[in-house]
């Protein structure tokens, strides 16, 4: 399976679409040669400086919210 840009860029050559989601969950959550998990526990931690960040509108008035979300680990 090819790295980086070269994996977004394949997607677009492969026509089943089971075959595209297979692909990108094994980046997802598997990792491809070069890079590990993008979804990794580690990769949300404060210490990381990662995060969830969402915008979410809210009321009649469409006022935005925003959230910022991070993975606390107990030990």
């Amino acid at each position: 399976m090819p790295s980086g840009r070269a994996f977004w860029s394949d997607l677009t050559s492969v026509d089943s679409v089971d075959e595209r989601r297979a692909r990108i969950e094994q980046f997802f959550f598997d990792g491809i040669d070069g890079f590990e998990p993008l979804l990794m526990p580690s990769h949300f931690t404060r210490e990381s400086g990662g995060g969830i960040r969402t915008a979410q509108l809210s009321g009649s008035r469409r006022m935005t919210r925003f959230y910022q979300f991070q993975l606390q680990i107990d030990a």
